[in-house]
């Protein structure tokens, strides 16, 4: 009966990281801090990022700028509502929209945005 292959573990991962960089590996949120943390932003902001930066692929028109639907710009302004000292109002969302209104997609975006703003 042949062996099954062996499993990495996490550990391992790391440790074979830290021989290559020849120290220990900066941590993901290490590497957030360093470059100055992620930074909050309104509802508007992401909508006119999206709408400026993002483009879908429209079944037989070829590639479109994405356009966030009315409903949806107003559902994102009340979850990304800021505080005055620039944290978010909200730290938890929870979307109830009905199928295929886009909420993967719509989480996608906010991740993206957050990341290559």
């Amino acid at each position: 009966m042949a062996k099954r292959p062996r499993k990495i573990k996490p550990t391992d991962q790391a440790s074979a990281i830290e021989r290559a960089l020849g120290g220990a590996a900066p941590s993901l949120a290490e590497e957030i801090a360093a470059a100055g943390g992620l930074r909050h932003f309104s509802g508007d902001e992401h909508i006119e990022w999206v709408e400026a930066n993002c483009w879908r692929d429209v079944k037989g028109q070829g590639w479109r700028p994405l356009v966030y639907s009315d409903w949806q710009k107003t559902e994102l302004r009340g979850m990304l509502e800021l505080r005055p000292d620039g944290t978010l109002r909200y730290r938890t969302f929870m979307f109830n929209w009905p199928r295929r209104c886009g909420k993967s997609e719509g989480a996608g975006l906010y991740d993206l945005h957050r990341t290559h703003d």
